[in-house]
């Protein structure tokens, strides 16, 4: 079994969100918008996001370059990024890990990865699933059910009844496909050179961001 995931996924979103779409920092009423509403919003906003990076390590970095002591980062940025550039570059980046992620388990398992199957509250997400397509080359399905957790119980439960031989005759028969976003190529060839300086930036940062952990970590907590 490979395994490997990005420590601050969901989080990032609903980081982001709150900070640079519903100013709940400044105690301003937020509107009540669906995550795919927002995103729309960052729909026109090119493939990049005008050279703007962001590297999600709000909770350090998972793999593969494991390090808790990361931060996240936005770089790129000049007075004509807004905020909707920012909120677009933190779904790009958490792209560009799944895409690290990817090549990780290609090159480990010596298999070429078509697919990318995705659960949970995220994959609702559809410029974040069709950003993912993107950058990866690789189509992405979403569940028809998108709550993974307690479909894995029901499952467990079936077994647990009989109704299920064991848990991959459960899965087998209660999975459905939902949307497939295939990859753009156009825009595939758009984010390598940003996918480039992205793969550079964990262990040119890693410096900083080890000091600025140790600053924070002997700041008196409020």
């Amino acid at each position: 079994i490979l395994w490997g995931g990005i420590v601050s996924s969901g989080i990032s979103v609903e980081w982001a969100v709150r900070r640079l779409a519903l100013c709940s920092d400044w105690s301003w009423p937020a509107r009540d918008m669906e995550l795919n509403e927002l995103f729309a919003m960052c729909a026109d906003i090119p493939c990049g996001s005008g050279g703007v990076i962001f590297t999600p390590y709000l909770r350090g970095s998972g793999a593969p370059q494991w390090d808790a002591r990361m931060k996240a980062n936005f770089l790129g940025m000049n007075d004509s990024t807004t905020s909707r550039h920012m909120l677009r570059a933190v779904l790009e980046g958490l792209s560009y890990q799944a895409d690290m992620l990817v090549k990780m388990h290609e090159t480990l398992s010596k298999r070429t990865i078509d697919n990318i199957y995705c659960a949970g509250g995220g994959s609702r997400g559809s410029l974040w699933q069709q950003i993912k397509a993107d950058v990866t080359g690789k189509n992405v399905i979403t569940a028809e059910i998108d709550e993974a957790t307690s479909q894995g119980a029901a499952i467990l439960a079936g077994c647990g009844i009989g109704l299920f031989t064991d848990a991959d005759d459960g899965a087998r028969r209660i999975f459905r496909r939902g949307t497939v976003y295939v990859p753009d190529l156009e825009n595939h060839e758009l984010y390598k050179p940003m996918l480039e300086i992205y793969k550079d930036l964990h262990d040119r940062l890693q410096d900083i961001n080890h000091r600025l952990d140790y600053l924070q970590r002997k700041e008196p907590q409020s």
